[in-house]
């Protein structure tokens, strides 16, 4: 399994998310020479810059915008179709269950920087996000990027049952200046100052069908997980 320091990020997503902050080139290009990064990096798909790289981006980019929410836009710059083969193989297994399961399996080819579980109670599925390491004056940043991909990523599946399905969201830190931000963006109550982060949703979604199942493509997409 690759180690938390070994993380690589996506490009794409990277350089989506500058072009929704107005980040100037002038700025960017800054960065990039001062990170021995090619100036071309954000034109180039097969860039990769390594997570602590990623890092001294983000509180660039949080100092730049103003916007303590950035983390929310962040997350809907995450799509699973950025996700190569795992996004390929998430879209293709035959329930939202075993999507969720699979996309946790290959948890160390993606981009996120916490440990990320999936439970059942007797009325609840949730997914919980916990810090793989201290993220510091980041941890909100990438909690809130992490649950507004998971959320983004539901909806591209499920775009007519999402607002109709029963959720709530915990999160392990104090209300923000204005928390209505977070009913309205992930469109379910809240509940702040809880003992880890949750993304909770009505156990019966657990069995809804994906559209795009297809065990062939399943086997076909995996295999390729299972080479990077």
């Amino acid at each position: 399994m690759h180690q938390f320091t070994d993380k690589h990020t996506s490009i794409v997503n990277l350089s989506q998310l500058i072009e929704s902050a107005n980040f100037s080139p002038k700025q960017l290009n800054l960065f990039l020479q001062q990170n021995k990064l090619p100036l071309d990096t954000m034109e180039n798909p097969s860039s990769s810059p390594s997570l602590a790289q990623e890092f001294v981006l983000i509180r660039l980019l949080l100092k730049h915008s103003k916007n303590p929410y950035l983390g929310l836009i962040a997350g809907q710059c995450y799509r699973l179709n950025t996700f190569g083969p795992l996004g390929l193989a998430v879209t293709s297994v035959a329930t939202f269950k075993g999507a969720i399961e699979l996309f946790i399996q290959y948890l160390d080819i993606t981009y996120t920087p916490f440990n990320v579980s999936f439970g059942v109670t007797d009325t609840w599925g949730y997914v919980e996000f916990s810090e793989y390491e201290p993220l510091g004056d980041l941890y909100t940043y990438y909690r809130d990027r992490d649950l507004s991909f998971s959320i983004t990523a539901i909806k591209d599946i499920y775009p007519e049952a999402y607002p109709h399905t029963k959720k709530r969201l915990e999160l392990n830190t104090p209300p923000p200046e204005n928390p209505e931000i977070y009913e309205d963006f992930f469109d379910c109550p809240v509940d702040f100052n809880q003992k880890t982060n949750r993304f909770l949703f009505d156990r019966k979604a657990l069995d809804l069908p994906l559209p795009q199942a297809n065990k062939l493509n399943l086997k076909i997409f995996t295999a390729q997980c299972d080479e990077e």
